[in-house]
């Protein structure tokens, strides 16, 4: 998406003029300044604008490991750098689908996604108005539940819903989103929805552009816990991968 509006500049001058004050001989007296003074105005609207993405999405490494609780092979990750210019508060919702196989539309990955700024929405953040990050989500966004900030995973969707007898044995459960955060030392996984009733952009003056950093992992969906009778392999994707969409909008 991309949407730019136009702006506002002030700029001041002055025009200094020399006149030489006259007798009425016609004589020339001492000379005096005469100053004016005129001020130009240019008006400066709202900007949001995504610029080309600072990094593309990285291809994601290979799932090689059907148990969905080991930290080091158990999930793959994939990375994209955004750029949005801005000048004023905005709110960044989004939308995601779950990493699916080219061949067979009906074999997912789970899917976790994460959105993170490059800064904290505070003016402290700004060390010599020289750029440092400070625009960005403000603590107060800040949720696994919702994909928002460094290390909060979101369940987007993905894996087998249901298995077992009776169809019983559900993959996507708080129970199993704390059974991945207590192997991990650095996320956290959550059911919820990706950036839940848009998550706000807090802009500082003087940094008028924000980094957003978006991530998104693949675990095995058919791993039911290691006690789980009902775990399976995923499906092989190795000449095309599994592949997911996530779309962001920032709105004023």
């Amino acid at each position: 998406m991309k949407s730019q509006l136009t702006g506002i500049l002030i700029a001041t001058f002055t025009l200094g003029v020399s006149v030489g004050a006259f007798s009425q001989t016609g004589g020339t007296g001492g000379e005096s300044d005469v100053a004016q003074s005129v001020s130009f105005g240019v008006h400066v609207s709202e900007m949001i604008y995504w610029l080309t993405p600072q990094q593309d999405a990285t291809a994601a490494g290979t799932l090689a490991h059907w148990d969905h609780t080991v930290v080091e092979d158990g999930s793959t990750e994939s990375v994209a750098i955004l750029r949005l210019v801005l000048n004023r508060d905005v709110r960044l919702i989004g939308t995601a689908t779950p990493l699916t196989n080219p061949n067979n539309p009906n074999a997912t990955l789970a899917t976790f996604v994460s959105v993170e700024t490059d800064g904290d929405g505070t003016l402290d953040s700004l060390l010599d108005g020289t750029g440092d990050p400070a625009t960005g989500f403000g603590v107060d966004e800040l949720g696994a539940e919702r994909g928002v900030g460094v290390g909060n995973y979101v369940y987007i969707g993905g894996g087998t819903a249901t298995a077992g007898t009776g169809d019983a044995n559900v993959w996507a459960t708080p129970e199993r989103m704390s059974e991945l955060s207590s192997v991990s030392t650095s996320a956290q996984y959550s059911l919820g929805s990706l950036l839940a009733n848009g998550a706000v952009i807090r802009h500082v003056p003087t940094d008028g552009a924000v980094m957003i950093t978006v991530r998104l992992r693949a675990r095995n969906g058919e791993d039911f816990g290691a006690d789980s009778d009902d775990t399976e392999a995923p499906e092989l994707a190795v000449e095309t991968p599994y592949v997911a969409t996530v779309q962001l909008t920032a709105l004023p």
